[in-house]
């Protein structure tokens, strides 16, 4: 149940648009669909979210 002690989920996605507006889609759209067909665990519980940025380009090799 939420505030128990216990294991640990950590979730990163990554978007080509903007962070915000991909979170609000996702809860306008995906989320109530995800949660009809008990996808979703009521026992989750959001401690903390962030947004970052890249502050440079990826490589296309790494040295």
């Amino acid at each position: 149940m939420a505030g128990q002690s216990g294991g640990k989920y950590l979730a990163i996605y990554e978007t080509d648009g903007d962070p915000l507006d991909a979170v609000n889609e996702f809860s306008r759209s995906h989320r109530p669909q995800l949660k009809a067909a008990g996808r979703l665990s009521e026992i989750i519980d959001i401690t903390w979210r962030g947004i970052y940025r890249r502050t440079i380009k990826p490589s296309a090799t790494i040295r």
